[in-house]
């Protein structure tokens, strides 16, 4: 179907834009603002925990609120990864 194409293609533009920034995350921190190792790397971690966090919590309020919103979900959340990005390349 065609849901079920939509959610491959999310997954790996989100996953190929995501990923390959949170490797050099420490390293852009670094460069750019002059952060140490082990600052930059605490930084660079904070996705993660908040991933932890909010993807149960989110899931859950999904499965509350009913599938007739996955669709909405589905196209915010890339747009706040690509708001996240371009704040990125306006403060660099």
């Amino acid at each position: 179907t065609i849901e079920a194409w939509l959610v491959v293609i999310f997954y790996i533009l989100i996953y190929a834009t995501i990923h390959s920034f949170y490797r050099n995350m420490s390293k852009f921190l670094q460069k750019n603002y002059g952060m140490t190792n082990d600052y930059a790397g605490h930084l660079a971690s904070i996705p993660y925990l908040f991933a932890s966090f909010a993807v149960p919590v989110f899931g859950h309020l999904l499965s509350v609120i009913g599938p007739g919103w996955y669709e909405v979900a589905i196209t915010c959340s890339p747009l706040c990864i690509l708001l996240a990005h371009l704040s990125f390349s306006v403060l660099n």
